[in-house]
């Protein structure tokens, strides 16, 4: 499936070009959803490893933060690295098997479950689109599925694969000792000071050796104001010496950025964070608008054919239609139905004879039914299904003609090649039955606009038909009748309205008032749109989740970040730091990463996508405000220090 375009061209460039026709029961109609659902599948694998990715980077780091004291305690106490290293894996270790575990059963479970309801929602779909809405309002389509199209999930075997939820865990397992190794093990290479300080010592030496040299020339002067304004800048004690000089927006930014760049490692883990939640938010963004367009695309492009049959929806073809039902499609006198239909398919025939005598016209009459010798009349070539290119008939069209020839009124016609005559006038005696024995006869000239090959039928225009019937006597109605669907976006219209003039096909019709049903073949279309409805409405489930996510993640991260630093809060409240300085210090910190991280993010997924389908700025602004706001409850928490608890705690 999906190869017929590169099969032609394969067989176009040897030579043999135009000779096939391909049947591929619908599949090319649903190809652009399967490709759809393809695409959205891989978007929610990317998500979710995004999150992932970022829940796990943050966790990693705040634990190695938190395990750090423990590795330079030992370490001072002259404990091997071996032991330490086994130490840092011990928690890291129950804490990912029992993740991965509860996370692969959960997958597991949850697996079948959507698989099944996928399934049993397509296969909910399958011809009850198709049936007209009775005058009670409601759809009851008879239950002998006749004239159903076979619909793709009755053929669908569901191929089932929960195990790749514990080959995912398996793996998020895997990744997570892995990374937690590699980290333990730089950790448990660092000498006591540097674990317990979080900072190369040898470095930090030789910073404070430089800061030195530069304060030497200033001996003498160290008690001077200006020389314990540059120590306490060391210190948190410069909290309100910054806040009383520079204000208290230079005290905060100076402050978060000091911070920021003390912790280099975990402020990039929460940078990736939002990084990760802004992408994931941008790509969601991105799939929704396309499954959006697609949808449009599929009820704007689907062409859905519509049927005429008789009661038991087995016959299609001679069914003596008569011009009042044409005119419920062809005018606004029957409720606005006209609106609903396009490309309107009709059909006439009668018999001809070439040079015919009125022996000829006898016997003609006596063998009407068998005769090949047929005259049609149709409004549109999809209307003579012997004309179909499928069936490799090519029409010649002369000059100042093509196919739209037949949606006029002029005597025109279309014959086989061997019948053209060369003046390109036709004269033919036209024979029509009209009732019982009772036949019409009439000589007629037709001039001819193109030729076929093979076969023995003319082509007319429908009306030119109904034309001639009518001065021979007969009546003017057509055999068959179709038409396409004018706007896909209303079906339901189409059947409420529809209804007033045809009923349902059935095999089990009883009497009735209606003489004639309707089938409007719109499963694919349904089908389709159903699974684009579903993608639709799992993407838009994911934004408010990720929302969520984000207020959670916001909040954790938030806390756990800070929450070691209660008693650099406690000196800053004695050193005379407001509440509020404090928590506006801490706070824009953790909203400086945040709002880089999604800038980061957003400018990631623009490089990716380019300008076509810009993020959607709202959901990005949500996300902010969301992280802002579990970010702020976190520092609100922490920072609501009890100076002297936090002292006696130290002590």
């Amino acid at each position: 499936n999906g190869s017929a375009e590169a099969f032609e061209a394969e067989m176009a460039a040897k030579g043999l070009g135009g000779l096939f026709y391909y049947f591929d029961q619908g599949y090319s109609n649903i190809a652009g959803t399967l490709d759809s659902m393809a695409e959205n599948a891989a978007m929610l694998m990317l998500v979710s490893g995004l999150a992932w990715a970022a829940v796990c980077a943050l966790f990693l780091t705040l634990y190695l933060a938190r395990i750090r004291k423990e590795l330079s305690v030992m370490a001072s106490l002259g404990a091997p690295r071996r032991r330490m290293f086994a130490h840092a894996m011990a928690a890291a270790l129950i804490i990912a098997l029992l993740a991965s575990l509860a996370g692969g059963a959960a997958g597991y479970a949850a697996y079948g479950k959507a698989a099944d309801s996928a399934y049993a929602s397509a296969y909910a779909q399958r011809g009850d689109s198709a049936g007209l809405p009775s005058q009670d309002g409601q759809t009851p389509l008879e239950g002998d599925g006749h004239n159903s199209p076979v619909n793709l999930a009755d053929e669908f075997t569901m191929q089932k694969a929960p195990e790749a939820a514990l080959y995912a865990a398996l793996i998020q397992f895997a990744a997570l000792i892995a990374a937690a190794a590699v980290a333990a093990a730089c950790l448990c290479g660092k000498k006591p000071m540097e674990l317990l300080r979080g900072v190369n010592v040898k470095g930090r030496a030789r910073r404070v050796s430089r800061a030195q040299t530069r304060a030497a020339p200033s001996a003498g002067r160290a008690d001077t104001p200006r020389a314990q304004s540059g120590r306490s800048l060391a210190t948190p004690s410069a909290a309100p010496q910054a806040a009383g000089t520079g204000g208290p927006i230079l005290f905060v930014l100076a402050y978060a950025v000091k911070r920021m760049r003390r912790s280099a490692l975990s402020c990039l883990a929460l940078l990736f964070v939002s990084l990760a939640f802004a992408l994931s938010l941008c790509e969601l963004g991105y799939s929704l608008a396309g499954r959006n367009d697609a949808l449009s695309a599929l009820y704007r492009d689907m062409e859905v054919d519509c049927v005429i049959s008789d009661l038991t929806g087995t016959k299609t073809d001679g069914l003596e239609i008569s011009t009042s039902y044409i005119e419920v499609f062809a005018t606004d006198m029957y409720n606005n139905l006209d609106e609903h239909a396009r490309d309107l398919r009709l059909k006439r025939t009668a018999r001809y004879l070439l040079d015919a005598s009125e022996d000829d016209v006898e016997l003609l009459k006596g063998d009407y039914r068998q005769s090949p010798n047929l005259i049609m009349g149709i409004s549109r070539v999809e209307a003579a299904p012997a004309l179909s290119p499928e069936l490799g008939v090519e029409i010649s069209y002369d000059e100042g003609y093509d196919e739209t020839l037949f949606q006029g009124d002029e005597m025109v016609c279309v014959v086989p090649e061997d019948m053209a005559p060369e003046n390109g006038k036709l004269k033919i005696t036209m024979v029509d039955h009209i009732m019982n024995e009772e036949y019409g006869v009439l000589e007629a000239e037709l001039t001819v606009a193109g030729t076929y090959k093979g076969g023995k039928t003319i082509y007319c225009p429908w009306e030119a038909m109904r034309e001639l019937v009518t001065r021979a006597g007969g009546a003017a109605y057509t055999e068959s009748m179709g038409f396409i669907a004018a706007d896909n976006n209303r079906l339901d219209e189409l059947k409420q309205k529809a209804s007033k003039y045809f009923t349902n096909p059935s095999l089990t019709a009883g009497e009735t008032k209606y003489s004639y049903a309707l089938t409007v073949n719109d499963e694919t279309l349904e089908e389709a749109a159903a699974a684009a409805r579903r993608e639709i409405r799992l993407l838009e489930l994911m934004i408010p989740i990720l929302l969520g996510l984000s207020t959670g993640i916001g909040f954790a991260a938030g806390y756990l970040f800070i929450r070691n630093r209660k008693p650099e809060f406690a000196v800053m409240r004695s050193m005379g730091t407001g509440h509020l300085a404090i928590f506006a210090a801490a706070f824009t910190e953790q909203l400086l990463l945040g709002v880089m991280g999604a800038a980061a993010g957003t400018g990631l997924y623009i490089l990716i996508r380019g300008t076509g389908v810009m993020p959607d700025y709202v959901s990005l602004a949500v996300y902010l405000g969301c992280y802002a706001l579990g970010s702020g409850l976190a520092v609100a928490r922490v920072v609501s220090v009890n100076v002297m608890s936090v002292m006696r705690l130290n002590e």
